[in-house]
Order: C-alpha cells, then sequence, then structure tokens
C-alpha cells in the first residue's frame, strides 16, 4: 500500500517537472520570436516620407494593451511624437527626397495641429529645400491648416474643402 503511494507521488513530481520544463521552454521561445520581429525597414535612396494623417492621432506612443494584443489589434497611426522625430530624422537623411502628407481626417487636438506644422516648418527649412506634398480626396479645416505648410497641395478632382 505504501509502495503504491510512493509511485504515486513520485510520478506526480516527474510530471509537474516535465509540466514546468515545458512552460519554461514555451517562455523562452515566445520571448525569442518577440525579440526576433523588427519593425525598422530598410530606407533606399530616393525615398519619400509618408505620413498618415488619417484616424485619431495620439500625442504621445501607447502601447498596446494586453487585449488588443490578444485580439491581434495594431494601432497603425504613428503618435505626433513618433512623426515629430522622423520629421527631425528625414530633414538630416541624404536618402529621403520629399515628405508626403496624406491628409486623410485626421483626428487630433489644435494644439497638436500646430505642433506638427511647427514641426513640418523645421523639416523645410533645416533639409535643404526638400519638397512638402499634401494629397487628400477631400480636406477638412484642420487638414487643410496642415497642407498650407505643404509647397504642393493636391486635391482629387471630385474631391471638396
Amino acid at each position: 500500500m505504501l509502495k503504491k503511494f510512493f509511485i504515486s507521488m513520485l510520478g506526480t513530481i516527474a510530471g509537474l517537472w516535465i509540466a514546468i520544463f515545458l512552460v519554461f521552454l514555451g517562455g523562452l521561445m515566445l520571448i525569442g520570436a518577440i525579440a526576433g520581429e523588427s519593425d525598422t525597414k530598410e530606407v533606399k535612396k530616393h525615398s519619400i516620407l509618408y505620413l498618415d494623417l488619417s484616424g485619431d492621432i495620439a500625442e504621445r506612443y501607447q502601447p498596446a494593451s494586453l487585449m488588443d494584443m490578444l485580439q491581434d489589434i495594431e494601432n497603425g497611426a504613428p503618435s505626433l511624437d513618433e512623426m515629430k522625430a522622423a520629421l527631425n530624422a528625414a530633414a538630416r537623411d541624404h536618402r529621403i527626397d520629399a515628405v508626403f502628407l496624406d491628409c486623410a481626417g485626421s483626428g487630433m487636438a489644435m494644439a497638436s495641429r500646430q505642433e506638427l506644422i511647427e514641426a513640418l516648418e523645421d523639416f523645410k527649412v533645416n533639409s535643404n529645400g526638400k519638397p512638402v506634398y499634401a494629397y487628400a480626396d477631400r480636406y477638412s479645416q484642420g487638414d487643410y491648416l496642415l497642407a498650407t505648410t505643404a509647397d504642393s497641395i493636391f486635391l482629387n478632382p471630385i474631391g471638396s474643402v
């Protein structure tokens, strides 16, 4: 009777050790997959910095919540800080030839728009004549205000302002 108890207990302990090892191994694989994933893209010569101004644009970067990650929901819109940093880097990068603003209905506060306008003006000053282009199917008042900093403004032929 006691012999069966010890055999059962040793089997349970061995099963726990195997389960702990498998969970640890799975965790290492998950960390390796996340660390190996890279969002950086190579910038080639004669590239254009594309700023997508559609949707809500946050002022600061906000990491995805656990629920968003589980549902595989990505926040594709860059934050205001990321756009300002990209403009600052593009002004000095010889591989970037221009900036393209896709004014597709941004949702941002007036103060954020003013900061982006100032970043675009700084880009034009620091970039040695790199052009800024703006395009939209329909310009709202706020989007048109951003577009006025561009060298050229384009509108869909059946669009509206």
